[in-house]
């Protein structure tokens, strides 16, 4: 289940057009304004370590579940998570795993989990964003925030989990390259040069304000540029 958990928080960031960089947990994070780990079932000392001072000093952090469970040599943490993660994310304790059939959801506030639940009993700094309804989780927390953390104990249906790290990406100062992408089209700025791709299997037409060359085309461009089918441009000052 890794790969698909992976790939639906991959495709919400991407939609949401945010752009995204793979960082090793071990790695220096202070250059990224937020930080998203979709499932880390490993970590180090090492790693956690460094999670937690990312995320106070000031950093966002969203995490999925399934996060921390085991140390490097695959033996489970007592309590099921790493004791410095369940405080980081105000967690005073998680009693127990609820994984979900193929196909099953669970209702939560204003989507539908998936893949996944856990019982969660929140920490008193804690504050929930969102909960279970109906089941023998009802009123239990499906999305938990303490500070700048962010806990997912589900993985939510995919419009949902757009909107959440896109509103959890808005709050952080994380914006997307340009304002108004069309879907489908990605922006990408390396340097001085913006990148633009169109996925889409329709010419699209990007607002990009002010004049620009197109390296691709060998033409000036000014507040917009034409893609064509699967078509790119790379845009210079």
């Amino acid at each position: 289940d890794y790969a698909e958990v992976l790939r639906a928080w991959h495709r919400a960031l991407w939609e949401a057009h945010l752009t995204t960089a793979f960082a090793h947990p071990e790695h220096d994070l202070s250059a990224y304004r937020m930080v998203v780990v979709p499932q880390l079932y490993l970590l180090t000392d090492t790693a956690i370590e460094n999670l937690l001072a990312y995320a106070r000093a000031g950093g966002t952090l969203v995490c999925g579940f399934l996060t921390g469970v085991a140390d490097e040599d695959d033996r489970v943490r007592p309590g099921g998570m790493d004791e410095r993660l369940r405080d980081l994310f105000g967690i005073r304790a998680l009693h127990e795993w609820w994984p979900l059939d193929a196909g099953e959801s669970i209702a939560c506030d204003g989507f539908s989990g998936t893949l996944w639940s856990e019982e969660i009993e929140p920490g008193p700094a804690a504050v929930v964003e969102a909960r279970y309804r109906g089941g023998e989780l009802d009123g239990l927390p499906a999305v938990l925030r303490k500070g700048t953390a962010r806990y997912l104990s589900t993985l939510p249906e995919p419009p949902a989990l757009r909107a959440l790290l896109a509103a959890a990406a808005h709050r952080a100062g994380v914006r997307p390259v340009l304002d108004g992408l069309p879907d489908g089209v990605e922006a990408v700025r390396r340097g001085d040069l913006l990148f633009l791709l169109n996925h889409g299997r329709g010419p699209v037409t990007v607002e990009v304000p002010g004049g620009h060359r197109d390296l691709l085309g060998g033409v000036s461009v000014r507040d917009s540029v034409r893609l064509e089918r699967h078509g790119a441009a790379v845009l210079a000052p």
